[in-house]
């Protein structure tokens, strides 16, 4: 169940020891949570796509079936802050901040804090972490001086739905990847959008995967499973759920069969709550202003990302990315209506921006999405050390995977390490 990387890659690895597999997909397309939109002139990416020098898997996979990565070229364009009713480029102060901060962009202030801080000697660290390192990143903060207001800016910036429901834990099990990933070398993208990877996958598989078949119950024992797919039942041998924990809740009869750990996952672990509006600019207005083509901003629009080409260079298209509760004004207005109100505030803010930019899309990884339920998971303070270790079990003969499964990475390269479990899992059993 699922043709995102987990899915398809479990599926890989058991074709290549003699099973017969088929991949249920309940959208029109694969890849999951990495999602590739195309347009006139080049494309967007509404999903996953920073491959780090240490995801092994992805790697070894995208070159056995030779889908082109290109490296990271540059730092990326320069960012303009909206911060107190004024623009400011380059150096600015954020006056609520302690002193010896007002100089750190927002975005950075969490990891300038972990740089100082004990962290993991391992990457799987985590798992045993000290009770004082999976306390809430409002806790965090409040610790360290920075007063309601200050840790509201940092909320604009954090991946996550609040700095009240995020433990610390998931950014030192970041900071710690960072810093394995970036002694081995530069991040890569694939080579017309990541997409093209899980669409790779599923074509080299003997069975074309089974699209628009959102899986509606399941009944497993000890000797097959079975599925209810529109109409059909499937049964097989085994299966691999290899869906976000959001999704799960949609399947009739899975929370009863579930172990402990995994229904309370299923109910209680937050997935951060992203919404996109993907743009295209018909003017330079950043030259027209002096002012970057990356904005962070203390309002409602949040932030806005100049995408660039394999070379470094502005491709034109832009990302407004909403976080976390700021999401519900936006997610209330539609699909249809929030893409107009974002440029029509944009424009008020930032002038040089008014019939500059041209909307293309409404990307939604919200409660709203159904198969997704949002864009990726982050522990909550006291359950990593509770869940994590069992939440994978198997209930007879259905297995599961995905990114929320990795134990020695985050992300994409999780995805992958899960399904490389579930799949030894049925190898081995």
């Amino acid at each position: 169940m699922g043709a995102g990387l987990s899915g398809l890659y479990t599926a890989m690895l058991l074709e290549d020891e003699g099973f017969d597999v088929q991949v249920v997909e309940a959208l029109p397309r694969v890849g999951g949570r990495m999602f590739t939109l195309d347009h006139d002139g080049g494309y967007t990416e509404g999903g996953g796509q920073q491959i780090g020098a240490s995801y092994a898997r992805i790697l070894d996979v995208a070159a056995s079936l030779g889908v082109p990565l290109y490296a990271e070229a540059g730092r990326g364009p320069s960012t303009a802050h909206f911060l107190n009713d004024q623009w400011e480029a380059g150096a600015f102060t954020v006056p609520q901040f302690p002193t010896a901060f007002q100089s750190t962009p927002p975005s950075s202030v969490l990891f300038r804090l972990l740089a100082s801080e004990p962290g993991f000697e391992s990457a799987e660290g985590w798992l045993d972490a000290a009770p004082e390192l999976d306390i809430s990143a409002q806790q965090f903060l409040t610790q360290r001086g920075f007063s309601p207001d200050a840790q509201a800016l940092v909320e604009r910036t954090l991946n996550a739905n609040s700095l009240e429901t995020y433990s610390m834990l998931n950014l030192h099990r970041t900071w710690q990847l960072y810093q394995q990933s970036g002694g081995m070398g530069v991040s890569q993208y694939v080579e017309g959008g990541s997409q093209r990877l899980p669409e790779a996958m599923a074509a080299s598989l003997a069975r074309p995967v089974r699209t628009n078949s959102p899986v509606a119950s399941v009944d497993v024992n000890s000797t097959y499973c079975e599925l209810k797919v529109g109409r059909e039942t499937l049964r097989s041998t085994h299966a691999v759920c290899a869906l976000p924990l959001p999704a799960l809740r949609r399947i009739e009869g899975l929370r009863s069969l579930a172990n402990s750990a995994l229904t309370e996952a299923i109910s209680d672990i937050p997935y951060t709550q992203i919404l996109q509006i993907h743009m295209q600019s018909q003017a330079a207005f950043w030259d027209a202003d002096n002012l970057g083509p990356s904005m962070w901003t203390d309002t409602e629009l949040e932030r806005i990302f100049a995408d660039t080409g394999r070379d470094g260079s502005l491709t034109g298209f832009h990302r407004g990315w909403i976080n976390g509760l700021g999401v519900e004004p936006w997610v209330a207005l539609g699909q249809q209506a929030a893409p107009r109100r974002y440029l029509k505030q944009l424009a008020e803010l930032r002038p040089s921006t008014q019939g500059a930019l041209t909307p293309l899309a409404y990307v939604d990884w919200t409660e709203t999405n159904p198969y997704a339920g949002g864009a990726y998971y982050h522990w909550k303070p006291g359950q990593a050390g509770r869940l994590a270790r069992r939440m994978s079990d198997p209930i007879g003969k259905l297995h599961f995977a995905g990114e929320h499964l990795g134990i020695l990475h985050t992300g994409m390269e999780a995805a992958m390490e899960s399904g490389e479990r579930a799949a030894l899992a049925i190898i081995e059993g």
